[in-house]
C-alpha cells in the first residue's frame, strides 16, 4: 500500500522555528493538500520534535482506521529506526488488535 502523505519540514528563519507539513495526495484525511501539522523551536532537539509530530499525525490516522505504512521510501533527516519506532507507537499491537474486532463486527 502506497501512503498518500509526504513529510516535509521547513525553517521559519524570521520566528527560529520548524513548521512540520504534510503534504497528501488527495485531501482526504486534512481536507487540503497541504497542511502545517505543528512547529517548534530551532533550539529544540529536531529528530525528539519530529518524531512527536509525526507520532501525532499518524495516531489520528490510525483512530480513523488507515491502516499503517509499509514500506519506507524515503527518510530525509530522520534516522530509519526512529520513523519506525514513530510507526510501532502509533499504530501498537493493541490498536491493530481493535481494527481486527471492528472489522469482524
Amino acid at each position: 500500500m502506497n501512503w498518500p502523505t509526504t513529510y516535509f519540514s521547513v525553517w521559519v528563519p524570521v520566528r527560529n522555528v520548524w513548521v512540520v507539513l504534510a503534504s497528501d495526495d488527495t485531501g482526504e484525511m486534512h481536507g487540503f493538500l497541504d497542511v502545517a501539522l505543528d512547529w517548534f523551536p530551532a533550539t529544540a532537539a529536531f529528530e525528539d520534535s519530529v518524531v512527536n509530530i509525526l507520532t501525532r499525525d499518524w495516531l489520528s490516522w490510525g483512530a480513523d482506521r488507515q491502516p499503517a505504512w509499509e514500506e519506507l521510501t524515503a527518510r530525509g533527516r530522520l534516522s530509519a529506526t526512529a520513523i519506525w519506532a514513530c510507526r510501532s507507537r502509533a499504530w501498537s499491537p493493541e490498536t491493530n488488535e481493535e481494527e481486527e474486532i471492528g472489522e469482524a463486527d
